[in-house]
């Protein structure tokens, strides 16, 4: 991806903060955005059938972090990711982007094409923050 490429992409891409508890993916969304985690840290959890929250994952500052199964094929999410609170860090900075339009979310051509773009845009992002 060169300069102007990257500079395009920006203009899909946005800032945002979450509190801690803030949900950045719901159980049952069909997932259509992703972040890279500029500070702070998302929790990834499920809940099973008797009610208790299990704890898949912790992603943290630098990584590039979405549901990627309901990403990818455009099913509901079995996870719920919200920001989440280690030590002293409150909030979660982020640029996320809806980055599969509801009328390409069945073309796996097109999914492919938009994962390796915002992909790339991510790895830029590691050289940047």
């Amino acid at each position: 991806m060169n300069r102007a490429e990257f500079m395009q992409s920006m203009a899909f891409f946005h800032a945002k903060t979450l509190k801690k508890g803030d949900v950045f993916i719901h159980h049952q969304e069909i997932t259509r955005k992703a972040a890279f985690i500029v500070s702070g840290i998302l929790r990834s959890y499920y809940i099973t059938d008797n009610g208790a929250e299990i704890t898949y994952c912790f992603c943290t500052e630098r990584r590039f972090s979405t549901s990627f199964k309901s990403f990818i094929s455009q099913t509901p999410s079995q996870y719920i990711m919200e920001a989440s609170r280690i030590g002293d860090k409150e909030v979660v900075s982020f640029f996320s982007s809806l980055v599969v339009p509801p009328e390409q979310a069945v073309n796996p051509i097109a999914i492919t094409a938009i994962t390796v773009t915002m992909i790339n845009f991510f790895i830029i992002l590691l050289f940047v923050f």
